[in-house]
């Protein structure tokens, strides 16, 4: 009976141990909360996050917004709604490319994205943009070419990428907008008033 105490007392230590051992664990593993699915690609809301903070320092994105009468960013600086939208569709597009690519046993290379970002800078598409969002054009850019590529046309990988968005599983983060299977797009966080399609049109690629 006087062994019951120090019985206890081990078990104790051993729960604690299991404790700190599984919390070690855990932060030893990327727990990053999802902001986008595609299928089954993912980005954590801190790459998006990023984005969007580098794709708010382009001059071409706020001057097509504010030709069009509409604000590209908020009072706080950072990109509104309705761009973070157009955004994320941006992102599904260029991952429904890649994925088409990858079934068909297609690859992007390195040098592919270094022709397009120059290519990109060139046009002035990349002013202002030297972070994860210049990445991310110069990669999407060099995705429609190997697809067009693949498909035989422009046309052809355009439709291409519009089959793969109407069967596509797609999840967003409330912070960033909401998929929209009917519609097959992104609305808005603030509602979908400003409805961005993720359907590309030939004239696009």
């Amino acid at each position: 009976m006087k062994d019951r105490p120090f019985i206890a007392i081990g078990v104790a230590i051993v729960a604690l141990v299991v404790v700190v051992g599984a919390i070690l664990v855990l932060s030893a593993v990327d727990v990053s909360a999802v902001g986008l699915r595609v299928n089954h690609r993912v980005v954590s809301q801190q790459t998006l996050n990023n984005e969007l903070h580098d794709f708010a320092n382009s001059p071409v994105f706020a001057n097509s917004y504010a030709q069009s009468g509409a604000e590209f960013k908020t009072t706080k600086g950072a990109v509104n709604s309705a761009a973070a939208a157009q955004w994320l569709a941006f992102r599904v597009q260029k991952t429904l490319a890649e994925q088409i690519l990858e079934r068909r046993g297609v690859k992007v290379t390195s040098k592919d994205v270094r022709d397009a970002r120059a290519a990109l800078q060139q046009q002035g598409t990349l002013a202002g943009l030297s972070g994860e969002a210049a990445t991310q054009l110069a990669e999407y850019q060099a995705a429609v070419r190997k697809l067009a590529g693949s498909s035989g046309s422009a046309s052809a990988a355009a439709a291409a990428v519009r089959r793969a968005a109407r069967r596509a599983h797609v999840v967003i983060d409330p912070r960033y907008g909401s998929w929209n299977d009917r519609r097959v797009g992104i609305c808005p966080a603030d509602g979908c008033r400003r409805f961005v399609s993720v359907l590309p049109s030939a004239q696009n690629q």
